[in-house]
């Protein structure tokens, strides 16, 4: 078990390293924490007073557009740029199980991301300057940020273990996610049974709303959860038939 787990978490420690010693890392956290700025004081700050909880609610309905394209950002690299770079070879001969390097890539990851998160903090902070906020409000609204890029962050992880490069893992994922955002749009024509499955998958739509309005869901909890253990056992399936060739 020990030795499992310092294999496992020096994984870990490599991916982050490596995330957080490329130019690319830090032209993300530039650009995400530029657009949240801009739409923030756009949206939230600028023109006609509105209530702190509106402010906040503005704030994490932008915010959350903006962790999803980050989330596509960070996951193309995982397992495509192994395959680009022709080190996948090592890495499939690792002293380690495919689950375990899944959900190491995937650790890693989402860490980079709570830290992208944690730097973003002083926006919502900003609202003491004009009104009282709650802090239940940003801690619903920052969990539920986190659960949905995880979920976008699974979503690469299962296209970049299919894709050859990193660029057309980027065009999956993306495709996958742009589904998952619009499958709600079919509820409108689905019969009854087909009309709540549909509603219940699309990742943003009614999920995200609770969190948004700064209310924990134990339901959208559990589905995100469930979305991102789902994908990542994907990413596993997709793994083991790699390594058998197929």
């Amino acid at each position: 078990m020990r030795a499992f787990s310092q294999k496992f978490f020096a994984i870990v420690k490599r991916e982050l390293s490596q995330y957080f010693n490329t130019w690319s890392a830090y032209i993300i956290f530039a650009l995400v924490l530029f657009l949240a700025g801009l739409l923030f004081n756009i949206n939230s700050l600028a023109g006609e007073q509105k209530y702190s909880e509106k402010v906040l609610g503005s704030f994490f309905y932008d915010y959350s557009g903006i962790i999803m394209i980050a989330g596509l950002l960070l996951s193309m690299r995982l397992f495509a740029e192994e395959k680009q770079n022709g080190t996948d070879a090592l890495l499939m001969t690792a002293p380690i199980s495919d689950r375990a390097l899944v959900y190491a890539k995937f650790v890693a990851s989402a860490g980079f991301l709570a830290v992208l998160l944690a730097i973003s903090l002083y926006m919502p902070l900003l609202v003491f300057i004009y009104g009282k906020i709650s802090f239940m409000h940003i801690f619903a609204g920052y969990l539920g940020l986190f659960l949905l890029g995880t979920s976008v962050l699974s979503i690469g992880n299962l296209a970049s273990t299919l894709a050859p490069n990193q660029w057309i893992a980027l065009i999956l994922s993306a495709v996958m996610l742009v589904f998952f955002l619009m499958i709600w749009m079919l509820t409108k024509i689905a019969g009854p049974v087909w009309s709540d499955l549909f509603g219940y998958l699309a990742i943003h739509h009614e999920h995200f709303r609770s969190f948004q309005d700064g209310l924990f869901s134990v339901k959208d909890f559990i589905f995100y959860l469930s979305f991102t253990l789902v994908f990542l056992e994907l990413s596993v399936c997709s793994l083991k038939l790699r390594r058998l060739g197929l």
